[in-house]
C-alpha cells in the first residue's frame, strides 16, 4: 500500500506496466471479498535490488544500534 494513502498505487490505471498485480475474488456474502497479489515480470525485477538492500542492512544493524544507544543516552 502506498505511504500517502495508497490511491496512486490502488488506482485503475488502464494497462500502464506495474510492479504487482491485483487479483480480487468474489464471495458469497458475508464472506469479504479475497484480493491477491503476486509480482508482475517488472516488480520481480526489484528482487535483487532489494535482496542486496536486506544484505546490507543486516551487514550494519549493530552499527545501527551502537548509534541510536549513543544518541538515547545522550538525549
Amino acid at each position: 500500500m502506498c505511504a500517502a494513502g495508497g490511491g496512486g498505487w490502488r488506482r485503475d490505471e488502464g494497462n500502464r506496466p506495474r510492479w504487482r498485480r491485483r487479483r480480487r475474488t468474489p464471495r458469497a456474502h458475508p464472506v469479504p471479498v479475497a484480493v491477491t497479489y503476486e509480482l508482475t515480470d517488472l516488480g520481480s525485477s526489484l528482487f535483487e535490488v532489494v535482496s542486496r538492500m536486506k544484505a546490507w542492512a543486516e551487514a550494519q544493524i549493530s552499527e545501527v544500534r551502537e548509534a541510536r544507544q549513543k544518541y538515547d543516552e545522550s538525549a
